[in-house]
């Protein structure tokens, strides 16, 4: 059986709405999202702290695009812990911990929404599942 195709087709790429970010030295930002990622692609690996899938192959694919893309123009990479359940395991600080644990200098960010209870990019890319990446053009 075919599948139909995954993604937002034709159509702009919807603002992402996470308000808690680091830059890629660990240092709080007041605002991130698309409008100030450089590069035409944007790649965003979406992860939960305590998710197995996340640590054993997200995280590692994501180090080798930060090594492949280190100084592009072209394209830019952010990292963002998208919390929708297990919320006492997936918390900020242990989201953000992981920007140091491996070594990665890309924007991290933590979205538990806005009522801490379900991640804020899920919602507007109607999407589920861990560990996934989005690829914007």
């Amino acid at each position: 059986m075919r599948q139909a195709p995954r993604g937002i087709l034709e159509q702009l790429a919807p603002e992402l709405g996470v308000t808690d970010w680091r830059d890629a030295h660990g240092q709080p930002l007041d605002y991130y999202g698309l409008d100030v990622m450089p590069g035409r692609y944007k790649i965003l690996f979406c992860f939960q702290d305590n998710c197995p899938g996340c640590h054993q192959r997200g995280f590692p694919t994501l180090q080798r695009l930060a090594e492949a893309f280190q100084g592009s123009n072209f394209v830019s990479l952010a990292a963002i812990q998208t919390v929708f359940e297990e919320h006492a395991d997936n918390t900020r600080e242990r989201g953000f911990a992981n920007q140091a644990r491996y070594g990665l200098a890309i924007p991290f960010a933590h979205d538990a929404g806005p009522d801490g209870r379900f991640s804020t990019l899920m919602q507007r890319y109607a999407c589920g599942g861990m560990p996934w990446f989005i690829v914007i053009d």
